[in-house]
């Protein structure tokens, strides 16, 4: 309730579902400078309205294969081969955003035989708000024990959560 404080707004669920008031609010917080991180499956419809955002589930086309491999765009964050998430599970990747207002800095592609992104869909995404950015990132499931545990995964999270600015105040919700 406090709009005075400043930082960065972290939420990690599977479901992020904001009432229109409480989406009002963020969004104000947000244009002040602040920072608001989102990682989960399921984002409030309104949210993505707002934003002009769509999801979608990917779906394996030529193989039986629904392992998800992730990525980072950024040349300096990103790695050779993809991280790939060692297990049958579903994956929601953004079908739809603006490409001067948002800035794709993840993408994931279901796993086809090898680790080669032939057909990668943006999964990680920053918009700008007035001073402030929102930072959107469908895969909840590359931030579990599961995905940390294999490999060098844990490098994803650490990258991934790199964009969040290390000057600002961190306020982890767990309300949803």
């Amino acid at each position: 309730n406090d709009s005075s404080v400043t930082g960065t707004y972290f939420f990690l669920n599977d479901r992020l579902d904001f009432h229109d008031s409480e989406l009002h609010r963020l969004l104000k917080w947000i244009e002040k400078g602040n920072s608001v991180f989102l990682i989960a499956e399921n984002i409030s419809p309104n949210l993505l309205d707002t934003l002009g955002l769509e999801l979608e589930i990917s779906f394996p086309k030529n193989s039986f294969s629904s392992k998800p491999m992730f990525n980072l765009t950024d040349k300096a964050l990103q790695r050779k081969e993809p991280f790939l998430f060692d297990r049958e599970t579903y994956q929601y990747v953004f079908s739809k955003y603006d490409s001067l207002q948002q800035k794709v800095l993840g993408i994931s592609q279901l796993y086809s035989d090898s680790l080669a992104s032939t057909e990668p869909k943006p999964n990680f995404l920053m918009d700008s708000i007035g001073k402030g950015a929102i930072y959107l990132n469908t895969s909840p499931k590359a931030f579990s024990n599961f995905f940390l545990l294999e490999d060098d995964n844990y490098e994803y999270a650490a990258r991934a959560l790199g964009y969040i600015p290390a000057e600002k105040t961190l306020y982890w919700d767990q309300y949803y």
